[in-house]
């Protein structure tokens, strides 16, 4: 799976998909997973990132390389 993203909902006790990447359907997302989603029907997916987007994420907004760049070391 490329970015997706969930929540957990406390009062049904199950995790939530929020927000996914468009080429997947939630329903291919539940498939892939061992555990029951909550996902509303209105939801969208979510655009791939253009050059623009990324060039704004990674030379403006984090330039520095706090947090796009960072390499975990183990």
């Amino acid at each position: 799976m490329q970015r997706t993203l969930f929540c957990f909902d406390e009062k049904a006790r199950k995790m939530k998909l929020l927000e996914f990447r468009t080429g997947f359907t939630p329903q291919q997302i539940q498939d892939m997973l061992e555990f029951e989603l909550i996902i509303t029907p209105e939801m969208p997916g979510v655009a791939e990132r253009t050059e623009e987007d990324l060039h704004l994420l990674c030379d403006v907004i984090d330039a520095e390389g706090y947090f796009l760049k960072r390499v975990v070391k183990e």
